[in-house]
């Protein structure tokens, strides 16, 4: 897929404020806008950035955090994929292990294909068009040595990646020493104290990464 192609004025414009390059077919609840933003894409709706190239912070911080553990990563399976900020700061780190992408919304996946960094290389980037929560159930046990959970409708979370089955699922596609993370908005202080205690009976080293209302969830499995 081709994106429309930005002209020198909207490239010097977008160093002052966000550029509409396209909006989404409403196949969630909420409409998703595609941008350009100072030399990188964006994606989000009207309360939430779902992905913001380097600059996406809950990846930005995670892979910071763990980069020796990244350097060593044969395989990372990324469960909503946005425009794949995961794989363009992988490559800011210079870390090319194979990534898997999965999200629902065939418009997104397509955008974030055509918005990858050139110089990854291609064959380790697939993209998976499918139900996330679905898809995690048939994941190979122990196959993946980093899961990222950053799925979400505005600010929330799905009803069923609130669940313990959802948690429980994405643990055993993780392998023995690999790392696990989630992505949480925390806007109801109760509702998020609640699921912290649930992640963590199910993830027992789990140290949480603070950046505002988002709440990084770590765990090594």
């Amino acid at each position: 897929m081709q994106l429309s192609s930005l002209t020198f004025i909207e490239k010097i414009r977008s160093y002052f404020y966000p550029v509409l390059i396209q909006k989404s077919k409403l196949v969630r609840e909420e409409a998703l806008a595609l941008y350009y933003f100072q030399g990188q894409y964006q994606l989000s709706t009207n309360d939430a950035i779902y992905s913001d190239g380097t600059r996406y912070r809950p990846a930005n911080i995670a892979c910071k955090h763990y980069l020796d553990l990244f350097r060593q990563a044969k395989e990372v399976l990324v469960l909503g994929a946005g425009l794949a900020s995961m794989v363009h700061i992988l490559n800011k780190y210079r870390c090319y292990p194979t990534v898997t992408l999965i999200d629902i919304d065939k418009e997104i996946i397509q955008w974030a294909a055509a918005v990858l960094p050139k110089d990854y290389p291609k064959e380790k980037v697939t993209f998976v068009a499918a139900d996330a929560i679905a898809s995690i159930q048939h994941c190979v046990p122990h196959s993946y040595d980093c899961l990222f959970v950053d799925l979400f409708i505005g600010q929330c979370l799905p009803d069923a990646a609130v669940q313990s089955a959802f948690l429980e699922q994405c643990k055993k596609a993780i392998k023995p020493g690999g790392l696990f993370i989630m992505n949480y908005i925390a806007t109801d202080f109760i509702a998020w104290k609640y699921y912290q205690k649930r992640v963590q009976d199910l993830y027992p080293n789990l140290m949480i990464i603070e950046n505002d209302i988002n709440k990084i969830m770590t765990a090594i499995v």
